[in-house]
């Protein structure tokens, strides 16, 4: 009996749990850790293809970064008492009035230069201001770095030649990420289950409802997957995706006349 209930192959069990709603019922038999691994597998597919188009794009950023650097930027050596630069200051880098980078040792200018702007980056001595948007701006201090100094422009440019070093590290970041988003989201989905299903007075182990909102995330992630290498923006995404999933999930369960033992 055990090995009639995973006689199909599970990837096809779930491309089939989209359609067909009783496939559910095969799924609440397989173990947990069925259900862990195929997230995983599917969670980094999918990253790894929406990681592609974010991964040109920062490289390509870095990269003309780096030739705005080598070219515009002055001469300057990084010490403990701050920044000493050649050349004409402040230096001031507008994207089409959208974002400002503003380089000013000399404290020509001051942080209100980031006003007129909804994002923007400030560097002086006293540290890094970074406007994220209109409600948040951030500070960084320049203390870490004076361990390293001095830290001329030459030492900055060898590191940004590397730019595609940085790309693979973000690149990375964003896989396990996307991956650690995504059983999170299956816990929040499955909490959802459980007070759905309390509020029906249908008790359901919360074992049962974790395992199957892992797979209830299917077409989710798909749809995510898909905007995100297409660049497409869908209005009101985050309750797309959570109530696709809550939907699977409360479907699946529905059609599950017994269910298997918490475990």
């Amino acid at each position: 009996m055990k090995e009639r209930k995973y006689r199909d192959n599970l990837i096809l069990s779930v491309a089939r749990s989209l359609y067909d709603a009783t496939t559910y019922a095969a799924l609440a038999m397989r173990p947990t850790a069925h259900a862990v691994i195929y997230l995983l597998v599917f969670s980094l597919v999918c990253a790894s293809i929406a990681a592609i188009p974010v991964a040109r794009k920062i490289d390509v950023s870095l990269e003309r970064a780096g030739r705005y650097f080598r070219t515009d930027f002055p001469d300057f050596v990084f010490t403990p008492e701050g920044f000493n630069a050649k050349g004409r200051l402040p230096v001031i880098s507008i994207d089409e009035e959208r974002f400002i980078w503003v380089f000013d040792p000399s404290g020509k200018t001051d942080h209100s230069i980031l006003n007129d702007y909804p994002r923007g980056i400030y560097l002086s001595n006293e540290g890094v201001l970074y406007k994220k948007n209109e409600i948040e701006t951030r500070h960084y201090s320049l203390d870490a770095l004076k361990q390293y100094a001095p830290i001329a422009k030459r030492d900055v440019e060898r590191l940004i030649s590397y730019h595609w070093v940085l790309t693979a590290a973000i690149t990375a970041f964003i896989l396990v990420f996307s991956v650690l988003a995504k059983y999170l989201s299956a816990l929040f989905v499955a909490l959802i289950g459980l007070a759905g299903f309390a509020l029906a007075q249908r008790q359901v182990p919360f074992n049962i409802l974790f395992r199957l909102s892992m797979y209830s995330l299917t077409l989710p992630i798909i749809i995510k997957t898909a905007s995100s290498a297409t660049e497409m923006d869908i209005p009101w995404f985050f309750i797309i995706y959570y109530g696709i999933a809550v939907f699977y999930l409360i479907r699946g369960v529905g059609v599950i006349r017994t269910l298997p033992p918490e475990g």
